[in-house]
């Protein structure tokens, strides 16, 4: 939804520096965790039982499954 005219014209700008440094906080710690999780999963071994596991995770995540893995999940969301 686009704002009207008068809305835009009673925006106020004063608090975005404000907003901006919480933001900037915010994302520092974002990108820390992001960081952490891709060290973490790249350091991991993905092979055998793991990467079985881990492809099945995906799997589940992406069709919406909410069941216990069954076996071959990945040729019915064509996820390889």
């Amino acid at each position: 939804m686009r704002p009207t005219k008068t809305q835009v014209s009673g925006f106020t700008f004063d608090k975005l520096p404000t907003a901006a440094g919480g933001a900037t906080t915010i994302g520092d710690q974002i990108e820390a965790d992001g960081l952490n999780i891709q060290r973490t999963i790249t350091g991991m071994d993905w092979s055998g039982a793991f990467r079985n596991a881990a492809v099945q995770f995906t799997v589940f995540k992406r069709c919406g499954i909410s069941e216990k893995p069954r076996p071959n999940l990945a040729n019915m969301c064509a996820i390889r």
